[in-house]
């Protein structure tokens, strides 16, 4: 539904916003292949979005409008395989294309423009505080992402069972923000991790060995924003670095 953005937005905003209005189509198929040990499941969509409501730190405060209308396609796919007794192999694959179709008053490059003195090529005219995002693909939806992860049980002995398990992960750049400026967009990157699992049945206890990124991958999370106050500057969260552990559960 539409309302009223009661934030402090600068002059030129409009506070207030109407309502979002999207069509969806999805078609997908859940499969088993009991002779090769293998379930799929798979789907297509389609989605379009009109008078859309952006959100976007504008470094004072949230401009909330309608920016225009978007539409997003992709496909699915999840994959479960047995090959051998006691192995299990997953995978799982997404693909999204998304495009603003009219975006007429997003944010503008800020970050590239303080520092390389290149202006934003939607800025239609010199003194517009707005630039046309039409046609640039919107923030924080990566156009591929693919993870598998591997699975081995073991019976070490009668009460001790175990597990060893590892993952890995690949996420396709992604633009950081709402105005696409190129200093806002992380490059494709991939995470592994693993784990070691031992239950002993007879103390109703698990042991557990873990790593999570385990090969050190230098990410941003996701998010970036504008400094407040400080033009140019791009805050970011990181990822965690490579990390490892030893966890201990006692059930009584």
């Amino acid at each position: 539904s539409g309302g009223t953005n009661t934030d402090r937005i600068a002059d030129g905003f409009d506070p207030l916003f109407d309502a979002e209005t999207s069509e969806s189509l999805e078609i997908g198929i859940k499969k088993d292949f009991p002779e090769n040990n293998l379930r799929v499941n798979a789907a297509a969509h389609y989605t379009t979005v009109e008078d859309f409501q952006a959100n976007t730190f504008t470094g004072n405060g949230f401009n909330l409008q309608n920016a225009g209308d978007y539409e997003i396609s992709g496909f699915e796919v999840e994959a479960t395989w047995l090959p051998i007794e006691d192995l299990e192999v997953n995978l799982a694959y997404a693909f999204v294309d998304a495009e603003y179709k009219s975006f007429e008053g997003g944010n503008c490059w800020v970050a590239y423009t303080w520092h390389t003195g290149i202006d934003d090529p939607g800025r239609q005219n010199e003194d517009d505080q707005f630039c046309d995002r039409s046609g640039d693909r919107p923030g924080g939806e990566p156009k591929h992402y693919a993870v598998v992860s591997v699975k081995k049980d073991f019976e070490i002995s009668d009460g001790i069972y175990a597990y060893v398990q590892g993952d890995f992960s690949h996420t396709s750049d992604i633009v950081l923000d709402g105005s696409n400026d190129p200093y806002a967009v992380q490059d494709a990157y991939n995470v592994v991790n693993f784990r070691f699992f031992m239950n002993f049945e007879e103390y109703d206890m698990d042991l557990i060995a873990w790593g999570r990124n385990v090969l050190d991958e230098e990410y941003i999370n996701r998010t970036n924003f504008n400094a407040p106050l400080q033009e140019g500057k791009l805050n970011a969260y990181m990822s965690e670095p490579a990390t490892f552990g030893v966890t201990v559960k006692k059930r009584f």
